[in-house]
């Protein structure tokens, strides 16, 4: 629904590493906090307030719920409370029960999870406690793939008060865990379990971001500050291919061959760009920026909400 979703044509992430960290036990769940990045749109810089763990997951997709959930809360920046929140939701799974069965850990994110104390007997913090993380914590392993399929909607936050109003992005890629992550947290909350029950949709419109709009980065107040030069880059091509076009998986090109003839030259001449300006700069221009196309209209597959009141 492009009327409903305004300009937003990407979503710009930066994660970095993070030291000072800390984990935080509140009694119902697992607080992550530190200064681990940011996120760009169309009305400004989000930064990450918080990171939250779930067992089991607070959504469900196709009727099936994930093992877990890790939420990353972002604030926009001059906000407090509880008002303009992000939450990007990432779904976690056992390798048994990930896409294809016996899917493969990714080690930057057993590193992650190794580091909060999840691989260790009695190292999470217990209820009302907080543990000082030792080194560098950082979400940088959990942006793969991250842009090419995740839900939308508006829906509140889903421990008291509920706020409404927050943006909420589940990412249809999940991350996969071992059998011990999710033992060492439920050591903490056994059953009954921290997620709140399902709620229903209450009339709100999931969009899949896979019938999405190509748009271009520079017009969207952020996008520099989170994506540099590649943000503008990339808006730029994406402003030669058609701006605002419809790239849905249905959707034909009616002349592919002038398009590709601006692509290639648009690719050369921004390859020449990158070339100049990193050695100038003497560094490489290219690096840690990912970006997520927006929503523009409800796809296939069918999505079930969790904790939206």
């Amino acid at each position: 629904d492009g009327a409903r979703l305004g300009k937003r044509n990407y979503l710009t992430l930066r994660y970095e590493s993070a030291a000072n960290c800390s984990l935080a036990n509140t009694g119902h769940k697992l607080r992550l906090e530190g200064v681990l990045g940011r996120l760009a749109l169309p009305d400004g810089i989000y930064d990450v307030k918080g990171v939250y763990f779930h067992f089991p997951s607070e959504h469900r997709v196709n009727g099936i719920l994930s093992d877990g959930e890790m939420q990353i809360v972002h604030q926009k920046r001059g906000s407090s409370g509880n008002s303009d929140l992000a939450i990007i939701a990432i779904l976690l799974k056992l390798p048994a029960n990930a896409a294809g069965g016996g899917k493969p850990l990714n080690s930057l994110q057993v590193d992650f999870f190794t580091n909060l104390g999840f691989y260790a007997i009695g190292k999470l913090p217990t209820a009302g406690n907080v543990r000082l993380l030792q080194g560098k914590v950082s979400l940088e392993a959990f942006r793969v793939k991250n842009a090419e399929w995740y839900y939308h909607y508006m829906g509140s936050l889903t421990t008291p008060p509920c706020t409404e109003g927050v943006h909420w992005y589940v990412l249809a890629e999940p991350a996969v865990v071992d059998t011990q992550v999710v033992a060492s947290f439920k050591a903490l909350f056994p059953d009954p379990d921290n997620s709140r029950p399902l709620q229903p949709l209450n009339g709100r419109k999931v969009e899949d971001s896979r019938l999405r709009v190509q748009g271009s980065c520079e017009f969207q107040q952020g996008c520099g500050q989170s994506g540099g030069l590649t943000g503008w880059l990339m808006g730029f091509i994406g402003h030669l291919q058609g701006k605002y076009a419809l790239a849905g998986p249905e959707a034909k090109s009616r002349s592919p061959r002038p398009r590709l003839a601006l692509l290639a030259l648009a690719a050369a001449a921004s390859s020449l760009t990158v070339a100049v300006v990193a050695r100038a700069r003497r560094a490489p221009v290219l690096r840690g920026t990912s970006r997520y196309e927006a929503l523009h209209g409800s796809g296939g597959g069918r999505w079930d909400q969790r904790r939206t009141d």
